[in-house]
Parts: structure tokens; sequence; C-alpha cells
């Protein structure tokens, strides 16, 4: 997925869990930081490894699960993301 969409996504949920204005408010914070972390991880793995990383607001509303991968390639793809075990 995307990164955009992938961002999209999440913002959406977490509008739907705190609100629209708070949610954004918490997305345009967390978000960015959040995928940029779990990109890195990504670059870090060997070729044909696999990632899995949980996130939490700092409130604890909100747990992020991200799934990832590197193929043989070495092209890194985030394919797996749920916010409090709902699937984006």
């Amino acid at each position: 997925m995307a990164d955009e969409k992938l961002q999209a996504a999440l913002t959406g949920r977490l509008a739907e869990l705190y609100g629209m204005a708070e949610g954004l408010k918490t997305a345009a914070v967390v978000i960015p930081g959040i995928l940029r972390d779990f990109r890195g991880m990504l670059d870090d793995l060997p070729k044909g490894g696999r990632a899995q990383e949980e996130y939490r607001t700092e409130d604890g509303r909100a747990v992020i699960i991200l799934t990832g991968l590197k193929d043989s390639k070495g092209r890194t793809c985030v394919d797996g993301a749920l916010v409090n075990g709902k699937r984006v």
C-alpha cells in the first residue's frame, strides 16, 4: 500500500475513533512518525524479510499494527494495517 493511501486510511480510522477534529489532529501528529519508523524497519530487513510492529497512541485509545516485507529485489511494501483490530 502506498504511504499516501495508508496515511489517508489510518487518518480515517483515527477520525472514527476520536471524532473528526481530534482524530485529524492526532493523525497529523502520530501517523507520519509511525510510517517513518516502520519504513526504517523495512529498509533494515534482509531481502525476503518480514516485519510487524505495534504502535499505540499516547492515550492508549488506538493500537496500530503494521506488517510489511522486503522482497527479493530489495523493494519494501507495507502489506497490512490494523487499528484496534480492524483491517485498514
